[in-house]
């Protein structure tokens, strides 16, 4: 029989299958390469054997810097993983030696454990912030009188990030100078010293930290005061150990009524998070300045007005350019069970289901300032015996230059219904 077999250039060329070690190491490989997620492999040893792009732009270590050195570099306080663990958050290092807030993913392994890891800073900084809003927020629902306005400002902002020193600076029109209103410090012997000497002085217009900020009505952020050229009590700064600090503008209507200061040893760099926090609640603190100097006095044309209100069968509330209650006719008094006398000067938010708040005063805030001129929403009200209450609320503008104030027409929707969750 005759052999047909093909010529050489005619067979087809043999091709090896890879084996699964293979097969693992280029899936691998290629995960390393394309995830946008931090990923590092580690010995069980806890040295690092792999580290991708993504981990090397996240951490600050190129892997030529970090192979086959301690994993702890960057996860000095990360137990050993377990099987099935769950993604958790974690602070991680950066190579600067700045701290890195993270979620991590971490899978146990023959040879060591894989280790992913995202950014999660700029999200927790948000969770920080909307927290902060609120804790100044409640001092500032707390609070009774100017003086004590200011004060848990002053106290609760510098506690909660950290800061040393607080000030509230106001113009003194005899004077014509800024001059310390508040302040506020931590309880040590250094800052009290520096807190005196800011009591005896008046700063001219247009000078020191606070008067930059009342002529520019800009926020300034300054991590290095003793190099500045217009913070002009550096020298009793350095001593009680100051070296930076923040200032931004009291604003109500477009006009600067006041400049609120922070000094601190360390101040991190700003964020539109914080920076957005700390201009909202300066618009609460200066509307508290400008019923404090008698920018909001009544008139006796009020008069008919108030005959009317009085005797509305719904509920009436007038709000202050603090969002308080100035006057609540005997409608909303029945309509929350509470007394007129546990209304007045209270924040009409206080009585607001906890998650109807936020939004409600950021609404009131755009009424004052002339964004809106009408807002209409539904609300849950928390009555005096822990029912809550659905009702309409249509909160109006009062066109008043001098005098801006909400009317808010408050309607139940329902009858009331059992307490509210997490309501106090």
């Amino acid at each position: 029989m005759t052999s047909t077999r093909k010529p050489d250039h005619e067979t087809a060329p043999s091709s090896r299958v890879a084996t699964p070690e293979e097969g693992a190491a280029v899936l691998l490989h290629v995960l390393l390469a394309a995830t946008h997620d931090a990923v590092a492999l580690i010995s069980p040893e806890g040295l690092v054997s792999r580290w991708n792009p993504a981990a090397e732009q996240l951490y600050g270590y190129r892997s030529g810097d970090i192979l086959g050195r301690p994993f702890a570099l960057v996860a000095p306080d990360d137990p050993p993983p377990g099987p099935g663990a769950a993604p958790t958050e974690a602070v991680r290092r950066h190579a600067s030696g700045d701290s890195l807030d993270v979620e991590v993913k971490r899978l146990a392994l023959p040879q060591g454990w894989l280790d992913l890891s995202r950014d999660i800073t700029a999200r927790k900084h948000a969770q920080r912030y909307r927290h902060l809003h609120l804790q100044v927020t409640d001092a500032l629902f707390e609070a009774r009188g100017l003086a004590d306005i200011l004060s848990r400002f002053l106290e609760t902002l510098g506690q909660t990030l950290g800061w040393n020193v607080g000030e509230i600076w106001t113009r003194d029109p005899a004077a014509n100078a800024l001059r310390l209103t508040e302040t506020w410090h931590a309880s040590e012997p250094r800052f009290e010293r520096f807190a005196a000497y800011a009591r005896s002085i008046y700063l001219p217009n247009a000078t020191g930290l606070p008067g930059r900020v009342w002529e520019t009505g800009r926020m300034v952020w300054e991590p290095r005061l003793g190099e500045s050229d217009f913070f002009i009590r550096s020298e009793v700064a350095a001593e009680a150990g100051l070296r930076s600090g923040v200032a931004f503008p009291l604003r109500a209507h477009g006009d600067v009524v006041g400049v609120a200061v922070f000094l601190c040893c360390d101040i991190p760099p700003p964020d539109e998070t914080l920076t957005a926090v700390l201009e909202t609640v300066g618009a609460y603190l200066a509307r508290a300045l400008m019923l404090h100097q008698g920018l909001a006095e009544r008139s006796e044309q009020d008069r008919p007005f108030k005959l009317l209100f009085d005797s509305a069968p719904i509920g009436m509330a007038l709000l202050d350019q603090l969002g308080r209650i100035d006057h609540a006719n005997p409608a909303l008094s029945r309509m929350l069970v509470r007394p007129p006398r546990d209304l007045a000067g209270r924040f009409l938010f206080e009585f607001l289901h906890p998650d109807d708040q936020g939004e409600a005063g950021r609404l009131i805030l755009e009424l004052l300032d002339g964004e809106r001129n009408e807002v209409i929403l539904d609300q849950r009200y928390v009555r005096a015996d822990g029912t809550v209450l659905e009702v309409r609320c249509t909160a109006t503008a009062l066109p008043d230059v001098a005098n801006p104030m909400v009317l808010a027409l408050i309607e139940p929707l329902t009858a009331a219904s059992s307490p509210a969750q997490g309501a106090s």
